[in-house]
């Protein structure tokens, strides 16, 4: 690939080929946009009984987790596995359904911030 004029400066910043993360801009932009659409959802952190998120950052979800008041709801399993992109929630949910964490009732919330800047969040009862 060979950038032409008017081409982002993003564009293959890297070389052909070749991944470039902007992690920091996602989370620069994308935080505030989950917790304002965690605060517009209507419920509140004690609505939530376990909480399950991306995982592309345990410091910065740990961060937002923190942010909410969600803490020690959330189930983070990147030391584990890492970054397993679109996966994460489903993921998460069966390691914490294996080792007890996740029951039947719970009060669910999942919050996804990803690349491409999209935003998810789903609550619903387990």
């Amino acid at each position: 690939y060979t950038p032409t004029q008017g081409d982002s400066p993003r564009l293959a910043k890297d070389g052909a080929g070749l991944f470039t993360s902007y992690g920091a801009l996602l989370r620069q932009h994308g935080f505030p946009t989950c917790i304002e659409l965690f605060q517009r959802s209507g419920r509140s952190p004690a609505d939530v009984d376990i909480l399950f998120t991306h995982s592309s950052s345990k410091r910065d979800w740990t961060d937002l987790s923190g942010e909410l008041g969600l803490a020690q709801q959330q189930v983070d399993i990147y030391a584990g596995y890492g970054n397993v992109v679109s996966a994460a929630v489903p993921a998460a949910m069966a390691v914490a359904l294996q080792d007890g964490r996740l029951q039947r009732g719970q009060r669910v919330l999942a919050l996804v911030a990803s690349a491409g800047m999209s935003f998810s969040t789903a609550w619903f009862q387990f």
